[in-house]
């Protein structure tokens, strides 16, 4: 769908996976000021919170992302008191700004019903954000399973 609608818009379809050098997706939409940084280091949207996904980037040239003033814009987290995404990981992956994905990874193999792999990471289903966004459980495992391709061979 990317390449037809670059093509009838007079643009380019950029894709996560074109490269190295790879696009810089998470700058792109960081510069919106709708997408930051959560505390545990996923970006988070201010409507869809955790809950979001780039698939590809329309460019056009002789245009650029505008950045957003950063007083107009604010983290959904920094109101968060609570910040629960840094305490339910059952394998303490998570801490402020920072993301042990190998522990995560030797979690998820050990266990391939475990309720990460089954029903998606255990972290991000505690932030209050979007919640209304959630994967359903066959799409949650289906990102897992590609998770764990992308780090290993095979996913059990």
């Amino acid at each position: 769908i990317g390449l037809e609608l670059a093509a009838k818009m007079g643009g380019q379809a950029e894709f996560p996976f074109d490269g190295p050098p790879y696009p810089p997706f998470l700058q792109w939409a960081s510069r919106t000021g709708q997408v930051f940084t959560s505390p545990i280091s996923l970006s988070i949207h201010r409507q869809y919170g955790l809950w979001h996904a780039y698939r590809f980037a329309l460019l056009f040239p002789g245009r650029a992302i505008e950045e957003m003033d950063d007083a107009e814009t604010t983290s959904p987290c920094d109101s968060c008191k609570k910040q629960p995404c840094l305490r339910s990981c059952p394998v303490n992956a998570f801490s402020a700004g920072i993301y042990r994905v190998e522990e995560c990874v030797d979690y998820l193999r050990q266990d391939a019903v475990s309720p990460c792999r089954s029903n998606g990471c255990a972290a991000r289903h505690s932030c209050p954000e979007a919640r209304e966004f959630h994967y359903d459980p066959e799409h949650a495992r289906f990102h897992m399973d590609a998770f764990l391709k992308s780090r290993f061979s095979d996913p059990e």
